[in-house]
């Protein structure tokens, strides 16, 4: 398998109404489909405000991560003005999982 990077970034300053809408969808089509998850998360602004999403995916091919994310309700609801697909490479990891953050809802 392969690490995949992608940075989902919102269109400015941020889609907080539109994030709001989709948010528990979204949630639930990642828990649903996290198979291929090694980390996700909010990007948040200089205010505190959401502003992107990052997520590292272990798949074979890129086309996975384009197709998973082709899926995924930000996405599909415009929530996002630009996706970043990279590969990825671990240097250094010490991250502790934390719960979802309480943001919006």
């Amino acid at each position: 398998m392969t690490l995949y990077s992608a940075i989902c970034l919102d269109h400015p300053p941020h889609s907080g109404e539109k994030r709001d809408a989709a948010r528990q969808e979204h949630r639930d089509y990642v828990v649903a489909n996290d198979s291929v998850i090694k980390l996700v998360g909010p990007m948040l602004d200089q205010d505190g405000n959401q502003c992107a999403s990052f997520y590292i995916f272990d798949v074979e091919t890129e086309q996975e991560v384009h197709d998973w994310l082709a899926k995924e309700p930000f996405v599909r609801d415009g929530v996002y003005r630009e996706i970043i697909v990279r590969e990825f490479f671990v240097g250094k990891n010490v991250l502790t999982p934390q719960d979802w953050p309480n943001l919006g809802n």
